[in-house]
């Protein structure tokens, strides 16, 4: 549900970034992986440059979407979210991925397996005993790891992390 990220997202908003959630069919990102094609583009926007990004197979799609160049688009941001496809070559491509270290859906082993598949000036950003749920507001999730940080202080530090990227690249 869009609304699960509104406490990590709305800072980002606050600190002047324009956000979009899409209504992905059923909550699956995966049924519309080109759901940003609705505004990336659009003339009449008032956007020139567009980052896409996702939590976990919203990340992915994010990755999948990414693929191909697009003038506007100039950054991925996953949120314990690993790419799907080869995006090495992407050099005009900014990334950053965080990542929980206690997560137990998107592994960190996984994370740093597929790192090769970003460009090389791929930032990457461990929130230290985060995990997977705590990227959204959607409860608990099944396989997941435990804890060692609160879901307030993992969240205030992904907003962040997140503001720095998106300022960095104005």
């Amino acid at each position: 549900d869009p609304r699960a990220y509104g406490r990590i997202l709305r800072p980002i908003a606050e600190a002047g970034f324009e956000v979009v959630i899409f209504k992905q069919p059923y909550n699956l990102a995966i049924l519309d992986s080109n759901a940003a094609s609705a505004v990336i583009g659009d003339p009449d926007d008032g956007v020139d440059q567009w980052i896409v990004g996702g939590h976990s197979l919203g990340g992915a799609m994010a990755s999948r979407y990414a693929e191909r160049e697009r003038d506007e688009l100039i950054g991925l941001l996953l949120f314990a979210a690993y790419t799907v496809n080869d995006l090495s070559a992407r050099t005009d491509l900014a990334v950053m991925s965080i990542y929980g270290t206690a997560d137990g859906v998107a592994d960190p082993g996984d994370i740093a397996r597929r790192m090769s598949d970003l460009p090389a000036t791929a930032e990457f950003v461990p929130i230290d005993g985060a995990i997977h749920s705590f990227f959204g507001d959607y409860g608990l999730q099944r396989g997941d790891g435990t804890p060692t940080v609160s879901r307030e202080d993992a969240q205030r530090q992904i907003a962040d992390s997140t503001i720095r990227f998106l300022t960095s690249l104005e």
